[in-house]
């Protein structure tokens, strides 16, 4: 499900409408009110999220810019998948020099910190703290990687809480 399906606004909501709707969410669902409901918990989870990235401006825009579908052709011929796609219907055609896609992961918090591996060296681990749950980081270079010459995309890791075991 979106981000914005969870709040439940429009895509092109403003600033001021979705704060609006994450607090009557919130407050609807808040655990202190719903402490034995995992339903609500869930729900509560859900929007908090939903709501750290929609809130800020950039985040909203890295969401935006990689959830939407092509409005195109020429764009879907240029995303990724239809990048891969040109390329097999076109094998000696020159490769254009393309920065790789970002990609945006939810990760646990554990001890002020999340683990992630690296893309490029899977016998690689990296230590990102987060203090807080519910918190974005920007880890350059861990993206897509980029074709012809481009660079790597950015790796945006969103902090989450750790299932109790």
């Amino acid at each position: 499900m979106n981000l914005y399906q969870i709040l439940g606004v429009r895509q092109d909501a403003s600033h001021e409408e979705i704060k609006k709707v994450y607090r009557r969410l919130a407050r609807e669902n808040h655990p202190d009110r719903h402490p034995d409901d995992d339903e609500k918990i869930t729900r509560f989870k859900a929007v908090a999220s939903a709501y750290e990235v929609l809130s800020d401006p950039v985040r909203r825009a890295v969401y935006d810019r990689e959830s939407r579908p092509a409005a195109s052709l020429q764009e879907l011929l240029t995303k990724t998948v239809g990048g891969r796609v040109l390329s097999a219907m076109l094998p000696h055609a020159p490769a254009a020099r393309r920065d790789g896609a970002d990609r945006i992961v939810s990760l646990p918090v554990e001890d002020g910190q999340v683990t992630v591996v690296d893309p490029r060296d899977p016998k690689t681990v990296l230590k990102v703290p987060m203090p807080r749950v519910h918190q974005m980081a920007r880890v350059a270079g861990m993206g897509a990687q980029g074709t012809g010459g481009g660079s790597p995309g950015a790796l945006y890791i969103i902090s989450d809480i750790k299932e109790e075991e």
